[in-house]
């Protein structure tokens, strides 16, 4: 009994790696035409950074972060372009178990921003715009405000 337990979590363990690396696969082949496309605007980003980094001429100990950034945002353009999807995972892997609070902070900060975005996306239509206005809003528009009125009033008043 205790033989058919190990087998069945061996088989178990190796069809949940087997599917991983289906989907790894997957992806590699969905993305690897995204790959060159998002190199190309890290290369931009490094570019406009440099750029800028070299307009800061007040800021010298600035201009050398924006300058050390930039060098940072083209390795990284390289590293996205030259190396395969199954290596940046491993590779995201190996940082996870390396810099488990900064994985905690990216994964809060990336949650935060796809609620953002799925809340957003999927209320428009809810929320009123400064334009649209309801039936309610119309009837009382053809009444003078508070400042209308006490304008009006005073107006009568100044000229009798």
């Amino acid at each position: 009994m205790a033989k058919s337990k190990r087998m069945y979590k061996q088989t178990s363990e190796g069809m949940s790696h087997r599917v991983f690396d289906d989907m790894i696969d997957l992806a590699s082949t969905l993305f690897r035409n995204r790959k060159a496309a998002g190199a190309d605007r890290l290369r931009s980003l490094a570019d406009a950074t440099r750029d800028y980094a070299a307009s800061m001429t007040d800021l010298p100990t600035l201009q050398r972060q924006a300058h050390l950034a930039s060098e940072n945002i083209g390795n990284f353009a390289e590293y996205v372009l030259n190396t395969d999807i199954k290596h940046m995972v491993s590779d995201v892997t190996v940082l996870a178990k390396r810099r488990p609070l900064l994985t905690l902070g990216v994964a809060a900060a990336a949650g935060l921003a796809v609620t953002h975005l799925a809340t957003t996306s999927s209320q428009p239509s809810s929320y009123k715009t400064r334009g649209q206005r309801t039936k309610k809003s119309k009837q009382k528009s053809k009444q003078p405000s508070a400042v209308a009125r006490r304008t009006m009033n005073g107006s009568a008043h100044a000229h009798t």
